[in-house]
């Protein structure tokens, strides 16, 4: 399947199931070919994990029911990736959700504002009050 649209990086791969790993610069590119091959974007998901963030993009196909995760690792001091909302409208509620929880900045991105956190939220990203005891018993 990966070997289909001639990505480089595969991670592992199963049938009808596939991991491929690609640059920030690589990332337009690889969602358009996926896209012209005829998958769908269901799901865009993030993870900080000490100096990197990771997004993946879920691709989904069928049937028979295929997947494919794209993921993409970005410095957690600079997290900028290009918007991908050209190429998918619903992109565009991941990216602001990313940009809103992970500070990942959606480079060219039509109309970046707040999705998840309201207006009101501080600036800093932390809560107003928060109710948890940060030493539970």
């Amino acid at each position: 399947m990966s070997h289909e649209l001639n990505m480089t990086r595969l991670l592992s791969e199963r049938p009808r199931r596939a991991v491929l790993e690609c640059g920030s610069d690589e990332l337009i590119e690889s969602v358009a070919r996926l896209l012209e091959a005829g998958f769908r974007l269901a799901l865009v998901g993030a993870r900080h994990d000490e100096a990197v963030i990771e997004i993946v993009y879920l691709f989904v196909d069928g049937p028979p029911d295929q997947r494919i995760e794209l993921r993409v690792l970005l410095d957690a001091r600079q997290p900028r990736i290009p918007s991908i909302a050209h190429l998918n409208y619903s992109a565009s509620r991941f990216e602001r959700e990313m940009y809103d929880l992970f500070g990942v900045q959606p480079i060219g991105h039509p109309q970046l504002r707040r999705l998840v956190l309201h207006q009101h939220w501080p600036a800093d990203g932390t809560p107003c009050v928060t109710t948890r005891d940060p030493n539970p018993p």
